[in-house]
């Protein structure tokens, strides 16, 4: 409901500064909003959404140059260990800071997602084969749990924990290129261009 609904249709819906406006006011309301560990608030990640709503809406525009400038001064450690703040919060602290360190979470997962649209260098192989475990990270969420279950069910009796839970992690991971490059990548290709389209029509 939240992605495939809700924010296409604020987005089609809203101009760009009335959506910023909007992801703001959202992490200033879940700030101070109960979201107890678990609990249905906690589950739905608007302020995920709402970030990234601000992402999409600036970019592009002439105030993106500008922004970037910002941002490019915020380091991936620095942000790293905010997130890590963030989620010491969440786990020890008591739940009325659950919407504070929530909100947090939301904004250094935006400035890491928004320095990786900046960089143009290479990168070593390392990082290469993180990208690409973020790029399939998608297709591995829908399918690791099925496969976990069958390789259970089915190789649990003949091998140890270990032994299963590694052959599984490494099925899921291959099938997960599989149907990124199948399915994900060309509606991905298809995704960008009509976004691309939509840019041209609507920016100054």
């Amino acid at each position: 409901m939240q992605f495939y609904l809700l924010a296409p249709l604020l987005v089609f819906l809203l101009p760009r500064r009335a959506l910023v406006a909007l992801a703001g006011l959202v992490l200033v309301v879940g700030v101070f909003t109960l979201r107890p560990w678990g609990g249905t608030l906690w589950t739905f990640r608007i302020d995920a959404v709402a970030v990234g709503l601000a992402i999409g809406s600036i970019m592009g525009t002439s105030a993106w140059p500008r922004l970037t400038e910002h941002l490019r001064a915020i380091g991936n450690i620095e942000a790293a260990f905010w997130m890590t703040v963030g989620a010491f919060m969440l786990a020890i602290l008591p739940p009325a800071t659950h919407g504070v360190a929530t909100a947090a979470l939301a904004l250094m997962c935006g400035w890491l997602v928004t320095r990786a649209t900046l960089r143009n260098g290479s990168v070593n192989w390392q990082g290469r084969m993180l990208r690409r475990l973020g790029g399939i990270s998608y297709a591995l969420y829908l399918i690791h749990l099925p496969v976990l279950a069958l390789f259970n069910w089915s190789l649990g009796q003949f091998l140890d924990a270990p032994a299963t839970a590694t052959l599984s992690i490494a099925v899921a991971i291959g099938l997960s290129h599989v149907l990124t490059v199948a399915i994900g990548d060309p509606l991905r290709q298809l995704g960008r261009q009509w976004s691309n389209r939509t840019v041209r029509e609507v920016s100054p």
